[in-house]
Parts: structure tokens; sequence; C-alpha cells
């Protein structure tokens, strides 16, 4: 081997080696007598490259370590995410699955049954433990939702004395039982209407009258309101909910909004909750272009504040909104579900309707009993053993050529899921628990009630 002429023989390529070795175990730098102690310049430059290299060499490959690291967190991070929403998803649908037959039967039961004062005391503590589920449960759906910023607002004319004093009216019961008054001052200015997500603007107002309710013992609330910018595009307001209750130290205060995060449980003693409540309100304030905050002095109160945007109402013609009433339908159903107690509950909540209804309790039955001609509306519960119901809506519709709406059912109610079932066949979705008032529009959606609906015998 040569360089420039010269000769490499064994001697130098030990040397070399034995140099690398050193390089490797970090026991040579460029000013040790190794390389500057070499009497031949060119040796010198053969031992200066070497070293260059191999450290570049340490460098690149520190780099590719780093990305790889940052590859593989990043890919923990995604099937973190992946399973939390698979784990949410599950779980709604466990939950609500029971819940669905849970408050059917209550609503039932309200609507139907005469109670004397024990029983509907009895009845009313169900049925509110119940929507307290329910709430808890859509919490954490809510909360799902945010984090992977797939909630959308909506938009509609909402007035602002009307959600407050909805807001009141849910409370109040509460705060009588506790000797305390919830009050609400309006500023002289608000516009008369607005458009908003009034289900959201709802849900953060009550979760702060709630909130002051709970930690409230004396005193009163006061649920206020104010403008704070108006233009041609877009309208500012602040929301203020002050209470005369325990107050809250700093160090709680820096925890309020953090979720799964309580209060100190020597203030929160008796009080109950998922910590998600001020948390998914945070979220949801910035959503809609606002800031949350408190302000709040121990043994005085408290006073919670968000502002939000929202956009000035275009005057337009005022439709009056059709009344839909009950028991105006004439239409035989098939419905299919493996749980007994939610075929009984719909099948209650049908027949109130004024329908017929024939039952099967998984796809494969559904597909034998289908008939053209048989049936106005098939409800399709969609996971099922045997056969599930994305499975039996195409069979049947690979069958036959005139088959009625089918309607899915399914206590899935992550973000998308009515979408990827209706992108499968179907031709609806309704998430459970299901109430007759949600049957009742469906229905009226799918069979308009000015037009008279035959039994399937009587059709030509």
């Amino acid at each position: 081997m040569t360089l420039e002429g010269k000769k490499i023989d064994k001697i130098i390529a030990d040397k070399i080696i034995g140099f690398l070795i050193e390089i490797a175990n970090d026991r040579l730098s460029l000013t040790d007598d190794a390389i500057i102690g070499e009497k031949d310049k060119g040796m010198q430059e053969i031992f200066f490259g070497l070293k260059y290299l191999f450290e570049d060499y340490q460098y690149n490959k520190s780099e590719a370590e780093k990305v790889l690291t940052l590859r593989k967190e990043k890919e923990i991070a995604e099937r973190s995410t992946e399973f939390k929403s698979q784990f949410l998803a599950n779980m709604s649908h466990e939950i609500r699955t029971p819940m669905n037959g849970i408050i059917g039967m209550i609503n039932i039961l309200i609507e139907h049954t005469t109670l004397d004062s024990i029983q509907k005391e009895y009845v009313d503590i169900i049925h509110r433990s119940s929507q307290d589920l329910l709430a808890i449960l859509n919490d954490i759906l809510d909360l799902s939702k945010l984090e992977s910023g797939k909630m959308e607002l909506s938009k509609k004319e909402v007035d602002m004395h009307n959600i407050v004093q909805k807001v009141k009216q849910l409370f109040e019961a509460k705060a009588k039982q506790k000797g305390i008054t919830i009050r609400v001052l309006h500023a002289n200015d608000l516009p008369l209407s607005f458009n908003t997500d009034e289900t959201r603007l709802t849900q953060i107002i009550s979760n702060l009258v709630g909130n002051a309710v709970k930690f409230t013992n004396e005193g009163e609330i006061i649920i206020k309101t104010s403008l704070l910018e108006q233009s041609s595009q877009k309208l500012k307001f602040k929301i203020e909910v002050i209470d005369t209750g325990t107050g809250i130290s700093k160090e709680n205060q820096a925890k309020l909004f953090i979720q799964f995060q309580q209060l100190n449980q020597n203030i929160i003693t008796g009080a109950k909750g998922t910590g998600l409540g001020l948390s998914i309100s945070k979220k949801l304030v910035t959503l809609m272009g606002g800031e949350i905050g408190v302000e709040s002095q121990i043994g005085i109160g408290s006073n919670f504040w968000f502002t939000f945007e929202a956009f000035p109402v275009v005057q337009k013609e005022i439709k009056k909104e059709t009344q839909i009433n009950f028991n105006q339908y004439n239409l035989n159903i098939l419905l299919v579900d493996d749980s007994d107690v939610n075929l009984t509950v719909l099948k209650l909540m049908l027949a109130k309707l004024g329908c017929t209804v024939e039952m099967a309790i998984n796809g494969k039955k559904a597909v034998d009993m289908f008939k053209e001609g048989k049936y106005h509306l098939i409800f399709m519960d969609i996971q099922m053993p045997v056969m599930d119901g994305v499975t039996a809506t195409k069979t049947i519709k690979s069958m036959y050529k005139n088959v009625p709406p089918i309607i899915g059912l399914s206590a899935n109610a992550m973000e998308g899921d009515a979408e990827k079932y209706m992108a499968e066949g179907l031709d609806d979705y309704l998430y459970k628990p299901i109430t007759t008032d949600i049957l009742n529009q469906k229905l009226a959606k799918w069979f308009p009630l000015k037009k008279d609906y035959r039994a399937p015998s009587q059709d030509p």
C-alpha cells in the first residue's frame, strides 16, 4: 500500500490501527503526542484525516440515533393516541348499551305510569342519576374530540337571555334547597340575538353555575353578562358567575383547569365529578375564541369568568316550526338487536309512535325475515353475534332491489362513527341511549307526517 509513492509497511499499519483504537476509546485528542510527535508529515496527515473521519462518523451516528429516537417516540405517541381513542370508543359502547335500557325504561315509566309522590321521588332520583352518568360519559368523549381536534362548533341564532334563564332554572331547585338564590344581571346593550354554538355555550355556563351551587352554602350566585366588543363582523361577550362560597386558594386556582384534577379534599368533601368540567370548559372557550379565568378569596367567594366570540345575525324571514305530535305514524318496522332489554324498550317506544314492530336478535335472522314490501323501515343494531348490522345491511341490499331505509343503532358515539357506518351502506344512524323524542324526530325525517303511510298488508 502506498501514499504519494511512500510504502506503508506493517509497522506503520499497526501504528494506524493502534491510533484508531485509541480514538475509539476516547484516549486521544488532536494535541496528543501520538500525532504531533510524528516527524513524517504524510503520516501526520493520515492520522489527522483518520481522526476527522472517525469523529464525523461518530457525529453522524449520534444524529441518526436522535432521528431514530424521535421516530420511535412519535410512533409510541401515535399508538398511544390510537389506543386511547379505541379504549374510549369501546368504553362508550359498553356503557351506552345498558344505559339505553335504563334511560328508555325510566322515560316510559314516567310517561305511562301514574305514580304517587314517594314513587315519583324515587323515579326522579333514578332519572337524575342516569343523566349524571351520561354527562360523565359525554365529558370524556368531549375531551377526546377536543384533544384530537375533531370537535366542530355549530352556529345558529340564539338568545342570551333564554340560555341563561334555562341554566338558572336547571339549578334553581338545588340552590333553594341550600338556602341560596340565583340572580341574573344582563348588560343593557346586549344584542337581542346572535349566532354561536348554543349547546357548547350552555355547557360552559352550566358547568360554572353547577360548581358555584356545589361550593356555596349561603348567600347568592350571580350570573352576569356583558358585551365587550361589537362590529358588523364579530361580537365579543363576557360571562361571569359570582358566588359567595368557600373561595379557592392560589394553590388550588392553579389546578382548576387541569384535566382530572379536583380541589383539595378538605374543601370538596361531598362533591362529586370527574375533574373534567373546567378543563373541557377551557378547551371549549379557546375553541370559541375566548379566555377563561377565576378570581377568588378564601371565605369570601369566587368569580369564574370567560369570554367568547359570536357573530351578528343576518336578518331573514322567520319560518314557523311545525310541531311534531306522537301517534301519527302507521309503519311496520323490523327491529334488529341482540339485547332483549333494547328490543323491549325500543318496541314500547315505537308502539307509542303508532308503529307495529317485528324483532330479530341478529343480522342473520333479519336477512331471513326480510321480504320486499313487508317493512317500511329497519332499525339495525351494528354490533351483533352471528351476523353484524353492516354485513346484514349489505346482504339485504345485494339480494333485493326494493329495500326500505335502514337506520343503524349503536352505542358507538365517537366523532365520525355515523359517517363511517353510513359509508358502508346504512341510510341513517342513531346513537344510544335513544328516547321517544329522538325516534319521533327520525321517523318524521323519513316519513313526513302530512303523508299517510298505510300498513304493508294494504300496499298494492
